[in-house]
């Protein structure tokens, strides 16, 4: 749907700037270019079925009930509509280089030079063919949203078409096996592995080509686990000597007072602990969540790359620890009329969660009542793999596609897809 937060619809008007045709009820419908026909979830009899729309001579089919930031997304290739229970879902079948070029220019901004998109479609498309292998659903392999990959927010562009076309079937492979290639949008100088971002207190090291490195030339080797040392490193970076030092997003701050942070408390703490139940505990006399207690939030971990991996917030009758970088920038995400100032004095408003999860702590005092907290960051996304703002800072720079992609990942190749297993 428009915000991305739901892949369920309760119906769909579509139509083509072509002369298209409907499959339905086991029946060829044809309209002419322009008509619009509108889907509802009683129009399909059982679970199950479906709808497939197919414009002639490879034109596109828009969607007029969804709204992106293109406007009316229009897909090329097959859509099908599915009946699920009691709702509808749209599924684009098309092929994999076709469907990056819905991908790329929503990814990365089509004004980026063409190596930096040249690395981006190797790195959507590493994504894309590990996706097939362990499809998202059922009966589709992703969906478009960030949770996957953007697709179709921005219409294509024959600057990311060239970088698509250009890096044609190639992939990030190791050991003959298609490497799934992670990308977030700005660094504060500091690169995560795999493992700080995605990695469970009980399992192995499933990645070792996103590895824990300064953003420098050459890569340094951080060591930012101290609050100490985080706090000169956000506060004091040394300069000329970060790729992405003059981006706005290389540093940030906000502040998050106590009521705002027990009402994000409330609202998020039992969801985000559903979702995730292997970084979350509750002590307390009786097991259960009490928002308005809350007085405190203490560090207690933070990974060599400086990123925030636990936080624990305490009050008088109850602890309750919170461990993954995106689950704390989820409880810690301002208020929508709070600010997030970027370095340049630019502000961003109403954003779902912090900007990334390279941030320390400072508390807001009354007396001896904590009643909210500075916070001090710096970069935007994720942190792990590829930075799309570094990648772009390396093309400039003059580094080629490939030895981008050699720089963000560690002991990988870049190979032709159908050479490998």
């Amino acid at each position: 749907n428009d915000d991305f937060s739901s892949e369920a619809h309760k119906n769909l008007r579509l139509t083509s700037d072509a002369a298209w045709q409907l499959t339905f009820h086991n029946k060829v419908i044809q309209y002419p270019a322009d008509e619009v026909v509108e889907l509802n979830i009683d129009d399909f009899s059982e679970d199950g079925e479906t709808a497939e729309a197919v414009p002639e001579n490879h034109h596109f089919m828009t969607i007029l009930s969804i709204n992106r930031s293109c406007g009316n997304p229009s897909y090329s290739g097959r859509l099908q509509i599915m009946r699920s229970k009691d709702a509808l879902f749209l599924i684009n079948i098309l092929p994999t280089e076709t469907y990056l070029k819905g991908v790329v220019p929503s990814e990365m901004p089509a004004s980026y030079h063409l190596e930096a998109l040249k690395a981006q479609a190797v790195c959507a498309r590493s994504y894309a063919l590990s996706a097939v292998k362990n499809p998202k659903y059922d009966f589709a392999d992703l969906n478009d949203s960030t949770s996957c990959q953007v697709y179709m927010n921005q219409g294509t562009d024959t600057q990311t078409d060239l970088a698509v076309d250009a890096t044609a079937c190639e992939v990030l492979s190791s050991r003959q096996k298609i490497v799934t290639a992670k990308y977030f949008s700005s660094s504060c100088g500091s690169l995560s592995s795999s493992d700080d971002i995605w990695g469970y207190p009980d399992t192995a090291s499933q990645d070792t080509h996103m590895t824990e490195r300064l953003e420098t030339e050459p890569p340094g080797i951080p060591a930012l686990s101290s609050e100490e040392a985080f706090r000169n490193f956000i506060f004091q970076p040394a300069e000329n000597t970060y790729l992405e030092s003059s981006d706005p997003w290389f540093r940030w701050q906000t502040e998050l007072s106590m009521a705002h942070i027990r009402s994000n408390i409330a609202e998020s703490f039992a969801k985000r602990m559903s979702a995730d139940p292997k970084r979350f505990t509750v002590l307390s006399s009786d097991g259960t969540i009490d928002p308005d207690d809350i007085s405190q939030i203490k560090v207690v971990k933070r990974a060599e790359s400086g990123v925030l991996q636990k936080i624990k917030l305490t009050g008088r009758n109850q602890e309750l620890t919170v461990s993954g970088e995106y689950n704390i920038r989820c409880l810690l995400v301002p208020s929508s009329d709070t600010a997030v100032i970027l370095q340049d004095k630019s502000t961003r408003n109403g954003m779902s969660l912090l900007p990334s999860g390279y941030f320390f702590l400072e508390e807001i005092n009354d007396g001896e009542q904590i009643t909210g907290y500075k916070i001090y960051g710096g970069g935007f996304g994720h942190g792990a793999g590829l930075s799309q703002n570094g990648a772009d800072t390396l093309a400039e720079k003059g580094y080629d596609y490939r030895e981008i992609l050699t720089y963000f990942f560690e002991g990988i190749n870049i190979e032709n897809v159908n050479t490998l297993e």
